[in-house]
């Protein structure tokens, strides 16, 4: 059994700012910025992102796709960045 942990930034129930885009993306950038300057553990972090429906719904959706297309390339503004299936990340990351 594997179990996921996600950042409490997409805690629903906790943490009411999720619903806002902007936000939200720029907390994103920050934790992963965050964790690329200050990871010392062997092993690859893993930063799991969870996507709702009602992010999908959102007017400002589109700046989240941005920020994939940005990550799909393999940088978020100047952090290294990695996407795949957890399945395949697994084996390189830090547990």
């Amino acid at each position: 059994m594997t179990v996921l942990c996600y950042p409490l930034i997409f805690e629903v129930s906790q943490f009411y700012l999720y619903r806002d885009m902007a936000l939200l993306i720029d907390d994103i950038k920050t934790e992963l910025r965050f964790v690329g300057k200050y990871w010392r553990l062997s092993g690859r972090p893993t930063v799991c992102l969870l996507i709702r429906e009602e992010h999908m719904r959102d007017p400002h959706f589109k700046e989240m796709l941005d920020l994939f297309a940005m990550l799909k390339k393999g940088f978020c503004d100047s952090t290294k960045v990695r996407i795949g299936r957890l399945q395949n990340l697994i084996s390189s990351s830090c547990i």
